[in-house]
């Protein structure tokens, strides 16, 4: 773990969750045999006359049209502000939606421009589609996004050098630590705030998945021990993904709500926006440790 003094959380939490929502927009070979983005059941064969699955296609248009919706209105009721990573193609089409996460008191953070994966492209390629996607949202909202995640949680050897050339403040991509710590690159440093990515509701998508109340026992397991440890004196963290086009259905929505109340019941609890958390490791409430984006990306330190 990258702290070993007792530390403290904003407004004297001892606990924060950072819940962060995925609203993606999908590449064209989506719900066809190569496409590295996969469906939720077999996909079509290779020897079919029709190639696209469009069944793939309408399940992930429910996030845009229903699911986003639905989980606004939970993080309205349970007073909620939380952080919306979108690909810029998003806030290209749909400028009315973008806008109405930012009144809502969210952030809006960014991906690449779609679901694309960062290891596909060479350092240009993946520099041009970040700065793609910052320009529309950046145009959509009238504010430049400071968070990144790449695509799948899958970033390349290139990818933080270009966030800090591109002037993002922090990354959650990486699952190799529970607390922030700062990411030194050629460029200069950006912030990493560590992502849990076995609470990701990905976990519910495939046939053969974890069922929506198996993934609670996960989240509720982890927030009661974690709450446990911070009576010790150490604060803690947690943040994880939840996509809209998964989070936003009724028998997984339930499950989303049921825990944000469970939260709720606690002291010395709250959930945070990504950027207000960056924002308080910037202005210097914690020492943090410091590592160094080389052999060390693939190999222990």
């Amino acid at each position: 773990m990258s702290f070993t003094s007792k530390i403290s959380l904003p407004e004297d939490n001892k606990l924060v969750l950072a819940p962060l929502f995925l609203l993606e927009s999908w590449p064209e070979d989506l719900g066809m045999a190569g496409s590295l983005n996969r469906g939720s059941d077999r996909p079509i064969p290779d020897a079919a006359p029709f190639k696209k699955d469009l069944s793939v296609i309408r399940d992930r248009w429910y996030g845009e049209n229903v699911g986003i919706y639905r989980i606004l209105n939970i993080l309205k009721q349970f007073s909620v502000q939380s952080t919306f990573f979108l690909n810029g193609r998003i806030a290209s089409r749909n400028r009315v939606l973008v806008e109405q996460i930012k009144n809502g008191g969210h952030e809006v953070a960014t991906e690449t421009f779609d679901h694309t994966y960062s290891f596909m492209k060479n350092y240009a390629e993946e520099k041009e589609d970040i700065r793609k996607s910052v320009d529309e949202i950046t145009s959509a909202i009238g504010e430049r996004p400071v968070g990144y995640l790449s695509p799948g949680l899958k970033p390349t050897f290139n990818t933080p050098n270009i966030l800090v050339e591109e002037r993002f403040r922090y990354w959650v991509d990486l699952d190799d630590d529970e607390w922030p710590y700062w990411m030194k690159v050629n460029a200069g440093k950006i912030l990493v705030i560590p992502n849990m990515r076995y609470l990701n509701d990905y976990s519910t998508f495939s046939e053969s998945a974890r069922t929506p109340e198996e993934l609670f026992k996960i989240w509720k397991d982890t927030f009661d021990y974690m709450y446990e440890e911070a009576d010790k004196g150490d604060g803690r963290l947690i943040l994880w993904d939840n996509h809209v086009f998964i989070a936003g259905r009724p028998n997984r929505s339930v499950y989303l709500s049921r825990f944000m109340k469970y939260v709720g019941e606690h002291k010395f609890v709250s959930f945070s926006r990504a950027d207000r958390l960056a924002d308080w490791c910037y202005e210097g409430n914690v020492k943090l440790l410091e590592r160094t984006w080389d052999k060390s990306a693939i190999s222990p330190p």
